[in-house]
């Protein structure tokens, strides 16, 4: 099962030099609408316990929790495909992450961020 310590640096080291690209976001296995969440800039990644919130512009949050064995599979080229089984790719100029196996991987409704932190 992946701990804390491990969510917060995808959040602070990984997924935060994201921040502030725009993204190419998609569900190659299809499981994620991940229409509201490609082309838009991502703003900011945060870690909330072992939750992981994705602040895109434009968009509804959206809410990772890995579980006991999702994992996140980092690329140094974007242009590499992804495998068939991911749940969420997010490309940046230089960089791909794709989500595999997660427990959660959805967006938050308008109180949802709220709801889930208290």
């Amino acid at each position: 099962m992946p701990e804390g310590h491990l969510i917060h640096r995808y959040a602070r080291d990984q997924h935060a030099a994201l921040a502030g690209q725009v993204l190419s976001v998609s569900s190659p296995q299809g499981r994620l609408d991940a229409r509201p969440y490609d082309g838009r800039r991502l703003r900011a990644v945060e870690a909330y316990g072992k939750h992981l919130l994705y602040h895109v512009d434009g968009a509804p949050g959206l809410h990772v929790h890995l579980g006991m064995r999702g994992l996140f599979l980092r690329y140094d080229d974007p242009d590499v495909p992804p495998r068939k089984g991911v749940r969420l790719r997010l490309a940046g100029a230089s960089v791909a992450y794709d989500l595999i196996a997660p427990t959660r991987c959805e967006p938050l409704p308008a109180d949802g961020e709220r709801a889930l932190r208290a």
